[in-house]
C-alpha cells in the first residue's frame, strides 16, 4: 500500500499528482475517512487499425475511386494514401478526408491523378492512419495502374507514350 500527500494550493483546493499510475483499487483517504473508492483499469493505446475496403476502381471520368476503414480505440487523427513506384524510391501522398475524433470512418475518396507523370503506370498504394500519440497504422499494400488520359489525336497519343517511357 503506497500513500501520496496532497498538495494544499488554498483553503479549499488541492491537488496530487502522480508519476506511475497501475490498475487496481485506489482510495481516497481524508485522515482516517475513506472519502472514495474506485477500480481502475489501466488500458493500453492501440495503434489504429487501417484496411482498403475496397480494390481502388477508375471513374468513368477516369478519376482513382477508393473507400478506406480506419478504427482507433481514441481517434483518427491524420489518414493519407501513399503511392510509390514499384522498385523506384519516389512515392507522393494523398489526404483522405474523414471526420476528425471519430473512433471508426470510412473514407470514400475520389482523386483525379490523370495529370500526374505516373498516370498510366503500375503503383503500389497502402493507407496510413495515425492517432493522437503518433501511432501508425498500416493497410496492406495493394498494385494498381493509375488511370491515364485517353487521348485520341496521334500527335498528343505519342507525346504522352513518350512522357510514360520516361518513368519506365
Amino acid at each position: 500500500l503506497q500513500t501520496h500527500m496532497f498538495d494544499k494550493l488554498d483553503p479549499s483546493n488541492f491537488q496530487i499528482e502522480l508519476p506511475d499510475i497501475s490498475s487496481g483499487r485506489w482510495t481516497l483517504k481524508k485522515d482516517s475517512e475513506t472519502l472514495l473508492r474506485w477500480d481502475v483499469d489501466i488500458i493500453p493505446d492501440l495503434a489504429p487499425i487501417v484496411r482498403i475496403l475496397t480494390l481502388p476502381e477508375v471513374t468513368d471520368r477516369a478519376a482513382l475511386q477508393f473507400v478506406v476503414l480506419a478504427d482507433d480505440d481514441y481517434g483518427i487523427l491524420d489518414l493519407k494514401a501513399h503511392l510509390s513506384r514499384p522498385d523506384s524510391e519516389g512515392s507522393f501522398e494523398l489526404a483522405l478526408p474523414f471526420p476528425i475524433g471519430s473512433t471508426a470512418i470510412e473514407s470514400k475518396s475520389y482523386h483525379d491523378l490523370t495529370a500526374h507523370p505516373w498516370a498510366g503506370l503500375p503503383v503500389e498504394l497502402w493507407v496510413v492512419g495515425a492517432d493522437h500519440t503518433g501511432q501508425l497504422g498500416q493497410s496492406k499494400k495493394v498494385k494498381i495502374t493509375l488511370p491515364e488520359r485517353e487521348f485520341h489525336h496521334p500527335v498528343a497519343r505519342a507525346l504522352a507514350l513518350e512522357r510514360k517511357q520516361l518513368f519506365i
